[in-house]
């Protein structure tokens, strides 16, 4: 519900709606007394904000947000466009986590100086990872990377020393990739959907063979590694691969430049909890761990943290934004630590990429919705299937 006129203006109220439209009396006493009616629905609210006195939605922000939205409706309302609901969702609901914690500064403090003392307990376990890392990382130089052939790199043919496999297994703990189709690899050996045909499979745009596209990959890769070392934010931005593909090998091959946690729902929550300004809705992921790192590096405690601390402990302080069930010691006024979470399949960004060389041919149920008003079940299995695109740690 948004509140119009006058200002403050914005979302003041969610709920849900649980009844059919039915008519009812006018709410003008004139228009009343005439016999007018007007058609209602019962709603349950679940959130009500006196705008007097909290913090709302306001609508100048909401129309930065979401450029393409109408924000000024007319009485009988209107709806949400489908791209834009699941983000408000969450901007909602980060306003009112926040305005609910309302944790004073003395406690924020004390939650940073437990975790001061129990991330020393996690010395070996931080010392396991970072020989996984650094051996993957020289395993993988600028020559060899150049170098590798298909099935040094690829995922899918059993193979538990291969670039991907790797990446997304041996090092799941800095990063979970799991759960992903292996589309996000760019090229790879298996099925898709209900063709059980274990073959190459890649990415539109890398080429029309599978040599193509793994030189396109293999390009990519070295562009990105190398423009990583330089912090060329422009270059990453217009690196081809996959953007957990590009934040989780940014963070490995530079641990003290990239955050690891690659998710751009999970970035703009942490930046909300920690009331940081300078966010711009065109920011890509790498600006948005740049705003997370100066917070970092500015702080007392925090400064003398590494990277990979500093992201365990916002998911110690605020739980995560996607899992209802991982709460933050901050949210729960708990002092139990909260490591090692990574999100949750069902609630993650996704990216639909089409792959070549099959077309997408749809089941006998979806062929039965083909009949009916509108584009049938298309959209929607391609959301169930993708909404990995962006998942971080």
């Amino acid at each position: 519900m948004i509140k119009l006129g006058k200002p403050p203006r914005g979302i003041i109220a969610s709920g849900i709606i649980t009844s059919e439209f039915y008519d009812s009396e006018h709410w003008n006493e004139d228009k009343k007394n005439k016999g007018e009616t007007v058609r209602r629905v019962d709603i349950d609210f679940n959130r009500i904000l006196d705008y007097d006195l909290d913090k709302i939605l306001e609508q100048s922000d909401l129309k930065k947000m979401f450029p393409e939205q109408n924000w000024s409706p007319q009485g009988s309302g209107i709806s949400i466009r489908n791209k834009y609901i699941e983000k408000l969702e969450l901007v909602w609901d980060t306003l009112f986590t926040s305005e609910k914690m309302k944790i004073s500064d003395n406690e924020y403090e004390d939650y940073l100086k437990v975790f001061e003392k129990f991330r020393f307990t996690y010395t070996q376990k931080r010392e396991e990872l970072e020989e996984k890392r650094l051996s993957f990382t020289k395993d993988y130089s600028i020559e060899k990377l150049r170098h590798m052939s298909l099935d040094e790199y690829v995922v899918g043919k059993q193979d538990k020393t291969s670039f991907c496999y790797r990446l997304e297994n041996e090092l799941q703990a800095w990063g979970d990739m799991h759960g992903s189709t292996s589309a996000k690899f760019g090229i790879y050996f298996g099925k898709k959907g209900s063709d059980h045909i274990q073959k190459y499979r890649w990415t539109k745009g890398y080429g029309n063979t599978k040599e193509e596209a793994l030189d396109k990959v293999k390009e990519q890769l070295v562009l990105l590694i190398m423009a990583g070392k330089n912090y060329d934010i422009e270059k990453i931005n217009q690196n081809k691969l996959s953007p957990m593909m590009k934040g989780k090998l940014l963070s490995l091959y530079y641990p003290h430049l990239y955050l690891n946690i690659f998710s751009s729902s999970h970035l703009d929550y942490f930046i909300a909890q920690l009331n940081i300004k300078e966010t711009k809705n065109s920011m890509s992921e790498i600006e948005k761990q740049k705003l997370l790192l100066n917070y970092k590096d500015h702080h007392p405690f925090m400064r003398n943290w590494s990277i990979f601390e500093f992201s365990r402990c916002l998911y110690y302080l605020f739980g995560s934004p996607t899992n209802e069930n991982k709460k933050g010691v901050a949210v729960e006024k708990s002092y139990l630590a909260l490591v090692d979470i990574f999100v949750p399949i069902s609630k993650t960004e996704y990216e639909i990429i089409e792959l070549l060389p099959e077309k997408f041919e749809p089941n006998s149920d979806e062929k039965k919705v083909q009949g009916k008003k509108g584009k049938g079940n298309y959209e929607k299995q391609a959301k169930d299937n993708k909404r990995i695109g962006d998942r971080g740690s």
